[in-house]
């Protein structure tokens, strides 16, 4: 199956986190202009290769990981939520487990949270809490 270039971007636009896709609209001037090559290639990688949870079983697994405080889980299933990924969008869900995994010192769930406090997704707004994530 070919994708023309418009479909594969939304294909790709839609697996991106909701905190990605928030900075790039909040200041598309910093965003795409200054996105190397190597970084989009990277970025459309780790979309289109992370894993969501392929059934019941593996989400199950994964939660069960999560809960017991593996923060790559906690950070993976964050996403899930967050983009729907082999579960219900839910970003109230997202926020608590990137907030987990930020707590452990995930570098990534750090900047999720923040940029979740700073936007409203799935937590209230909240410029001092965002700050302090980044």
């Amino acid at each position: 199956m070919t994708l023309s270039p418009n479909r594969l971007q939304r294909t790709v636009m839609d697996k991106v986190p909701t905190h990605m896709r928030q900075h790039a609209a909040a200041e598309p001037e910093r965003s795409l202009s200054n996105m190397t090559i190597r970084s989009l290639v990277a970025l459309a990688l780790s979309v289109l290769l992370s894993g969501a949870p392929a059934s019941a079983s593996d989400l199950n697994d994964l939660r069960s990981r999560a809960e017991q405080g593996d923060v790559s889980a906690q950070y993976e299933l964050a996403m899930a939520y967050d983009t729907g990924r082999g579960i219900r969008k839910d970003l109230s869900q997202a926020a608590h487990w990137c907030a987990k995994a930020a707590e452990q010192g995930h570098a990534a769930a750090q900047n999720c949270i923040g940029s979740m406090y700073q936007f409203g997704d799935g937590v209230p707004q909240d410029e001092a809490a965002a700050a302090s994530w980044y």
